[in-house]
């Protein structure tokens, strides 16, 4: 992907590939410790579509057969939106994106796979979103109170 964009394959675009490569190793190895892949439980078939994800970011060929294996996430995802319509035309539309890298190397198949594979590992990984995003902290009024049910005036 780096190479595709840069034109080479310089010290720049092997760094980038190995920062790339350590970011979604660290992000996917946080979120496989609290929540296992597998079918049964929202969080666990979200690692699922993350490990789908990234084993096709990791083979190094894309093959059309590869890229059929893109359409697992549909009834991963089909269950968590409001209208699985548009879900599915948003899947079809990422298959169809590696008939746009043929002709221009833009890869938009595989950044939207590894955003896909970053999102997935994030959402199930709390501690990790809750140092990307604070907690909203409480309010200052809240601690004068002597009982917790107490309301002011």
């Amino acid at each position: 992907m780096f190479a595709g964009w840069f034109g080479d394959y310089g010290l720049r675009t092997n760094a980038l590939y190995a920062l790339s490569v350590a970011a979604t190793l660290f992000v996917y190895l946080r979120a496989a410790r609290r929540v296992r892949p597998g079918i049964g439980t929202i969080s666990g078939e979200t690692m699922l579509l993350a490990s789908i994800a990234i084993a096709l970011l990791i083979d190094p060929h894309l093959y059309p057969q590869d890229v059929i294996l893109s359409l697992l996430f549909v009834p991963i995802l089909a269950r968590r939106v409001a209208n699985p319509m548009v879900m599915l035309i948003v899947i079809c539309l990422l298959v169809d994106s590696t008939a746009i890298d043929l002709l221009i190397p833009l890869h938009l198949y595989t950044m939207a796979l590894w955003g896909l594979a970053i999102l997935a590992c994030l959402s199930v990984s709390r501690p990790l979103r809750s140092l990307l995003l604070p907690r909203p902290r409480a309010p200052v009024f809240a601690s004068l109170s002597s009982e917790p049910g107490q309301r002011f005036g």
